[in-house]
């Protein structure tokens, strides 16, 4: 039998690997972007972020734009 520390510890391990499994998009929406700063999509847009020639923003220009908050 596990001892509630031992479960949590593999409960977070389990966790770890979930989210390192877990698919992550090169690029996303000027919505996509705008919900994960909790911004208006007008922000997105005033912000000047890079995109692609499909409009698409970096997936890492949003977690950059995030971190610098």
């Amino acid at each position: 039998m596990l001892t509630e520390q031992e479960a949590m510890e593999l409960i977070r391990k389990a966790l770890a690997i979930h989210d390192a499994e877990r698919p992550v998009p090169s690029h996303v929406s000027v919505e996509q972007a705008a919900e994960m700063l909790d911004v208006s999509p007008r922000t997105i847009i005033r912000m000047k972020m890079p995109r692609n020639e499909l409009g698409k923003i970096p997936y890492r220009a949003v977690l950059e734009a995030l971190a610098a908050r």
